[in-house]
């Protein structure tokens, strides 16, 4: 896990997928420590995005082959980017 800044001073957060038990939960957590703010006082993420094919896409395949990739959407005025190395990270762009 870190924090810092990044893109010109904006903070940002960065946690890798192992922390935590889902890609859904891994984004909600970056944000929620990036804004220092409770999980459950953010908006729910399945509002934004769907969840399950968010999960879907960094899931290693029957192989065990994790598909290779890189999503980035908005979410609680932060810029979420998965990567399939498994880095979650929120780049600060709104009000906290």
């Amino acid at each position: 896990m870190s924090g810092g800044t990044a893109n010109g001073d904006m903070p940002t957060e960065t946690i890798h997928l192992s922390d935590t038990e889902s890609v859904p939960l891994a984004v909600v957590t970056v944000v929620s420590k990036l804004k220092e703010t409770a999980q459950t006082e953010l908006k729910p993420l399945g509002e934004e995005i769907d969840t399950d094919a968010l999960q879907q896409l960094f899931t290693p395949t029957n192989n065990s082959m994790t598909p290779k990739g890189y999503l980035e959407f908005p979410y609680e005025g932060c810029l979420i980017s998965i990567d399939s190395d498994g880095l979650v990270s929120a780049t600060f762009h709104g009000q906290k």
